[in-house]
């Protein structure tokens, strides 16, 4: 069965994400320090028949944690993060 010509579309969508991810760690005897970069570049393309539209936002997704023992029974913990993703923009 063929289908036709006015139900027939030619869009294209594209995304893609360049990204490099940084860990860093510090210890000492009681603290442990975690800290995590993320840097995402995205790329986002769409083409309909008519319509050609591209984005290209920039993310920088940050996260730290910090760990202190006092003994072995008294430990806290605490973690932060803020993360951003393509489909805010």
């Amino acid at each position: 069965m063929k289908s036709p010509d006015e139900f027939i579309n030619n869009t294209r969508f594209q995304t893609d994400d360049l990204y490099l991810n940084t860990i860093y760690h510090y210890k000492t005897k009681q603290i442990k320090i975690t800290g995590n970069i993320g840097f995402h570049q995205i790329f986002n393309n769409y083409k309909a028949s008519q319509t050609s539209k591209n984005q290209t936002p920039f993310y920088i997704n940050p996260a730290m944690n910090i760990k202190w023992e006092l003994n072995k029974k008294h430990r806290f913990s605490s973690s932060y993060s803020y993360n951003t993703t393509n489909q805010s923009s």
